[in-house]
């Protein structure tokens, strides 16, 4: 008995005495396949990288491919937004848009989904920035502030013809309290335009497809708390978009269309939404301070308990079909007549 005993205790020590061999094989085992497959992921993201300079069909298949590393293949598909490639024109070689490239990296970011936003939101910032400074007049205040306030899809209007681009000019001009726009100051405007897309057209590029893009994925996907500042959404489709509790300060939203949009509790201080189509929006409790509604639609919108004082808002449009005005604060409002001030009194709002 005494002997059975001792050589099951044997056994137990041997196989306790294996043990951590055992671990560190499998530990080593683990980390060599880690390693090799670590490896291999970075080659098939080095050898999609070179397929972008091949042709189109490699290049679109390399960006689709790049969405499956988000981490490292990310950058490089926000990067491809702003494609160009020369073209021979009349002997001439000049830029244009690579818009097999642009299209397949749109589509590729709308399939990505939430994983895309914040790093497209910092690369927009990066280059609406880089855009404002380059548009910048100094020197003339009326052609300062006519410039800090351009939204930046007017260079979309650029190709529509003169008329056009000076029906575009004036208006923003009106809605940003600037009158009388003369004929040289247009000249001056459209000249610093062109000359900015000419010099940076793959950041003007890059900015009209990331905004396109980050506006579909504002409507496609619910966010809650997104940090916006100082964007530039001007002429984007923002309808039924969800942005509770975004911050939207200073942002450029002129003719933006957010029908329908919950915008609840939204920090919007100092924002342009001139021309905007709020049809619906749900503003409730927002913070509106010093924004700029003139010549948007409001009609249906709810500004229950939303702070509105100081915000400008000449030529509004469908004020009094506003849906929800209650406890809504418009002391300070400007450009309102005292009858709609009174008519938004009579239905809750804070007038004085």
């Amino acid at each position: 008995m005494a002997l059975e005993k001792i050589e099951r205790l044997a056994r137990i020590i041997a196989l306790w005495a294996t043990l951590p061999g055992a671990i560190i094989g499998g530990l080593f085992t683990g980390v060599t396949h880690f390693s090799e497959h670590n490896k291999r992921k970075q080659e098939t993201i080095i050898n999609l990288k070179d397929d972008l300079t091949k042709n189109d069909t490699l290049r679109s298949h390399a960006v689709q491919a790049l969405a499956n590393y988000p981490k490292e293949g990310l950058p490089t598909v926000i990067t491809c937004l702003g494609s160009t490639k020369s073209v021979e024109k009349e002997g001439h070689l000049q830029l244009e848009e690579d818009v097999v490239l642009t299209s397949t990296a749109k589509e590729t970011l709308k399939r990505m989904g939430k994983k895309a936003v914040y790093p497209l939101i910092a690369d927009l910032s990066r280059e609406q920035i880089e855009i404002r400074i380059a548009l910048s007049i100094d020197g003339d205040e009326r052609l300062s502030k006519l410039s800090s306030s351009l939204p930046l899809s007017i260079f979309e209007v650029l190709d529509k013809g003169d008329a056009a681009v000076r029906d575009a000019l004036k208006t923003i001009a009106r809605w940003n309290g600037i009158e009388d726009l003369k004929d040289e100051e247009i000249d001056l405007v459209v000249k610093k335009l062109e000359g900015v897309r000419y010099s940076r057209l793959g950041t003007v590029i890059a900015n009209r497809n990331g905004t396109d893009t980050l506006a579909y994925l504002l409507r496609t996907q619910s966010i809650k708390r997104l940090k916006l500042p100082d964007i530039d959404l001007s002429h984007t489709y923002l309808l039924d978009a969800r942005l509770i509790d975004a911050d939207l300060r200073w942002a450029n939203l002129t003719s933006a269309q957010l029908n329908w949009a919950t915008m609840a509790s939204s920090q919007l201080p100092w924002a342009n939404l001139s021309g905007a189509d709020l049809t619906g929006a749900n503003f409730s409790k927002a913070n509106l301070e010093h924004a700029n509604l003139s010549n948007a639609i409001l009609a249906g919108a709810i500004l229950s308990r939303a702070n509105l004082r100081d915000t400008k808002l000449d030529k509004v449009q469908g004020f009094r079909e506003v849906k929800d005005f209650s406890k809504a604060d418009l002391r300070g409002a400007k450009d309102l007549s005292r009858e709609d001030l009174e008519y938004a009194k009579s239905r809750g709002a804070i007038i004085d």
